[in-house]
């Protein structure tokens, strides 16, 4: 009632633009989305800029159909709805003339955008959105799922038996700081000691063989490798609590009420084993200069490697241009070193060894062969009893022509692992 013709027309126009948008049902949606969200302020917020904005949007919509010279009368006509619409009640969900002062100001201010502008803003509101509707990928069952998927790949990749990850970052999707191993049979309120924080996510192994491998970010758990490995992935850092216990920047066997556990910082690069057995399995592989392996045992021999690997019970070492069977020696030799110290009760159970022919007896192929060895292994006093295979014991406990086959792979460039196949 008592609208000018020219008003009319603004009108019209405008709820057009509303029902070619759907803004009817894009308003509907957003209502329904509040009632469920009512305690939340920011959808409160959300909500009235929402309309807000559909309303300027339609205003300009209306002058580039019509032409901005209209922006003076459509002003006025805002304006004149506002003051003679009375007490009229309006739902929620109606377009009602709100805001007026700044839909009024949005109009005189309006300019025709240029292509260019219009195409940034698309781009930026793009961009902001797939950024806004993404998770971080911080779920620690799907991290899990995703590091064991990355390492079932690489093993399909490979055709080796064994693969050499140069470091645990490469395969794991999400941020961390620190990985822990447990042995079996730590409990929960130790697990949750040694990683500084309570977390429900923690179970209690209570079995050999399980998993128990925690990836934390701050104060919570992003991974969690839990149980039998079901033909999955299997982390064993059991040598590192029975063998070896170098400690470095970034890698720590600890122990704490008798239980013993390994923290590994994600500053550091840690090479990793990926072996192929029943399971796959994920041994790791802790690196020792020649002086801190020559420190456990007096070394019998100088070889001029680059760097040591301990990898379980076994050694692989970095070493260039040397013959197939210089390297089994040297590996040999620094292998049997890691068992003249390491044993049940922390004693030498061998005293002294000796090798006495080394020689190529298989090639598999260029990155696997074996090797045989003849040696002399004298046992330490009270250890004789340890002796087994076709030595035969002398008086002076000399036990004389054992002899080995001993797998050699090479896993990287100049990197090679031993692997004891038959011991008599």
């Amino acid at each position: 009632v008592n609208l000018t013709e020219s008003e009319k027309i603004y009108i019209i126009e405008h709820e057009k633009v509303h029902i070619k948008r759907k803004d009817y049902v894009t308003k509907i949606i957003a209502f329904l989305i509040l009632i469920i969200h009512w305690f939340n302020p920011i959808m409160w917020i959300s909500f009235i800029l929402m309309t807000r904005d559909m309303e300027m949007s339609c205003d300009e919509r209306v002058m580039k159909n019509l032409g901005e010279d209209i922006k003076t009368n459509y002003s006025y006509s805002l304006l004149n709805l506002a003051v003679n619409k009375g007490n009229t009640f309006n739902i929620p969900l109606s377009f009602s003339e709100n805001n007026i002062k700044s839909r009024i100001e949005n109009v005189l201010n309006y300019k025709k955008p240029k292509k260019w502008f219009i195409l940034i803003i698309a781009l930026a509101i793009v961009a902001s959105t797939v950024f806004l509707i993404s998770n971080p990928k911080n779920n620690d069952v799907d991290n899990s799922k995703s590091l064991i998927q990355n390492i079932q790949t690489l093993k399909e990749e490979s055709q080796n038996r064994n693969v050499l990850i140069k470091n645990i970052g490469d395969i794991t999707d999400f941020k961390w700081d620190y990985v822990y191993s447990f042995e079996p049979y730590t409990s929960k309120e130790n697990i949750e000691k040694a990683i500084g924080f309570k977390s429900d996510k923690i179970k209690e192994s209570v079995n050999e063989g399980t998993n128990q491998v925690i990836f934390t970010k701050g104060k919570e758990v992003v991974c969690y490798i839990y149980g039998y490995p079901d033909d999955s992935v299997y982390f064993d850092f059991s040598s590192l609590y029975n063998y070896y216990s170098i400690s470095n920047k970034y890698a720590d066997v600890l122990s704490m009420d008798s239980v013993k556990y390994i923290r590994l910082s994600s500053k550091g690069n840690h090479p990793f084993l990926l072996t192929q057995f029943d399971n796959l399995q994920m041994s790791y592989m802790i690196e020792a200069s020649q002086k801190q392996v020559a420190s456990v045992q007096k070394a019998k021999g100088n070889y001029n490697y680059d760097k040591v690997f301990i990898v379980n019970n076994n050694i692989a070492i970095e070493k260039k241009n040397v013959s197939k069977e210089e390297i089994a020696k040297i590996l040999y030799e620094e292998n049997i070193r890691l068992k003249i110290y390491f044993n049940e009760d922390g004693k030498s159970m061998i005293s002294d060894y000796r090798i006495k022919n080394i020689k190529l007896d298989k090639i598999k192929n260029n990155n696997n062969f074996v090797v045989a060895m003849d040696f002399d292994l004298q046992y330490a006093k009270g250890y004789e009893k340890y002796d087994a295979g076709n030595g035969t014991p002398a008086s002076n406990r000399w036990t004389v022509d054992k002899y080995n086959l001993l797998n050699i792979e090479k896993l990287d460039k100049d990197i090679y692992l031993i692997e004891e196949t038959y011991t008599g």
